[in-house]
């Protein structure tokens, strides 16, 4: 399932938020595939290379950092999910016609954790 709900908001850097989130997601998928194991195949969140700043400012490397740190701990301390995958491994180039500079900044998708 691809729920499509972005973590890149709000609360996204509490791992206790995570974990209730990733908790509600594995039930749902447990009710939808009984038996089956879940993936967590897309973790993580946006970060402009060479941006610094408070962990709660969007698009720092201090916030990418904490929200997939909240993301790596809340999956992995829940028994009911398999495995993660973090999304992205690099920053790539966009397609500017549907999508603009809002949101996605310098014009990649900023998700990457190598730039």
């Amino acid at each position: 399932f691809n729920e499509g709900e972005s973590f890149d908001d709000g609360e996204a850097t509490s791992v206790a938020y995570n974990a209730v989130a990733w908790h509600l997601r594995r039930l749902w998928a447990q009710q939808q595939q009984p038996g089956k194991p879940m993936l967590a195949t897309e973790a993580g969140a946006g970060g402009l290379f060479g941006f610094r700043g408070s962990v709660r400012q969007k698009w720092t490397e201090e916030y990418q950092a904490l929200v997939l740190q909240a993301h790596l701990q809340s999956v992995l301390s829940n028994p009911g999910i398999a495995g993660i995958a973090l999304w992205q491994f690099a920053d790539i180039p966009i397609d500017r016609a549907i999508m603009d500079e809002a949101h996605r900044p310098r014009g990649l998708n900023n998700k990457g954790v190598v730039s």
